[in-house]
């Protein structure tokens, strides 16, 4: 098998492949500076004896096909994770994509099946149960979703199926042609709405749930300060609110932040994090010699 060089990784000098006997790696623009998914799954293979490491690895936009087409053809590369801006243009240069990530129009996890890469989407499946855990169920709520990008589409999809005929799901993108096609998408699950943005108190006050799955609020995306709902509209907020916040760095966002400070309850996306790393890595693992019990994974995670 020919070596992999993987020169365009900008980090490649920083990786030692051959330190264990295959490897994962999480793909995005700049993963290093921070992904947790390294942290989970390199402990998970650590508990369970298997030699094996995930990397980080930043990809430009425009070298991830070779990169993709260099990882596909080394067998050592058992898959891994996507993240941005890489979600929602990755699957074209797989072998497979799960009928759920082709729905959802993004690729967060890859793993190997009869030697084939096959693309999955586990972040919807993960909001969806971390949300309803803390929050009940949401059949029948009217729900608002921020955000359209890899991870917003996903969280999107599962939250329609959720909700159901008697509720409501509202779309709100900046983008108002992305939040329109979405809703074409979905409207045959759920009865939907698209709200404009920025968002009113009117809408606030409507719903029931808010979901944000934009960058506002996230580390390093220089918009650290910013939430997708300012204070004025927030103070429509109601002690029965719910508000999911889908990033995890910082645990407490502006948008939580305010939304905390009015009364409503508050969940952030570490746990939906630590969930899509789990089911991701038990597909990873599935193609592997010695596949391990899901309850195994989800423990040794859990304590990172």
């Amino acid at each position: 098998m020919a070596q992999v060089i993987l020169t365009h990784v900008e980090n490649r000098e920083t990786l030692d492949l051959d330190a264990t006997t295959s490897y994962a790696a999480i793909l995005g623009a700049h993963p290093s500076k921070g992904a947790r998914s390294p942290l989970l799954w390199n402990a998970a293979f650590a508990g369970l004896g298997i030699s094996a490491k995930m990397h980080a690895m930043d990809v430009a936009p425009e070298y991830l096909h070779e990169v993709v087409k260099e990882l596909k053809n080394d067998l050592r590369f058992v898959g891994g994770a996507v993240t941005t801006p890489h979600k929602q243009t990755i699957s074209a240069f797989l072998d497979e994509v799960e009928k759920e990530a082709r729905l959802i129009g993004a690729v967060n996890a890859l793993y190997r099946r009869d030697g084939r890469l096959v693309g999955a989407n586990t972040d919807g499946a993960a909001a969806r149960e971390s949300l309803e855990f803390h929050a009940g169920p949401i059949a029948g709520k009217t729900v608002l979703l921020m955000g359209l990008g890899g991870a917003g589409q996903a969280v999107g999809v599962y939250l329609a199926r959720a909700i159901g005929s008697q509720g409501k799901l509202l779309i709100a993108n900046r983008t108002l042609d992305t939040a329109r096609a979405f809703q074409q998408k979905v409207e045959s699950i759920c009865p939907t709405a698209v709200v404009a943005w920025p968002i009113s108190s009117e809408v606030v006050a409507h719903a029931d749930i808010i979901v944000n799955a934009t960058t506002l609020g996230f580390n390093g995306s220089g918009q650290e300060n910013q939430s997708p709902i300012d204070v004025e509209a927030l103070a429509s907020l109601r002690p029965t609110n719910f508000v999911f916040d889908v990033i995890y760095q910082p645990l407490e966002t502006p948008l939580l932040r305010f939304a905390r400070e009015h009364g409503a309850h508050t969940l952030n996306g570490k746990e939906m994090n630590l969930k899509q790393a789990v089911i991701a890595f038990e597909k990873a693992a599935s193609g592997m010699r010695n596949p391990v019990p899901q309850t195994s994974v989800k423990t040794i995670m859990s304590s990172v």
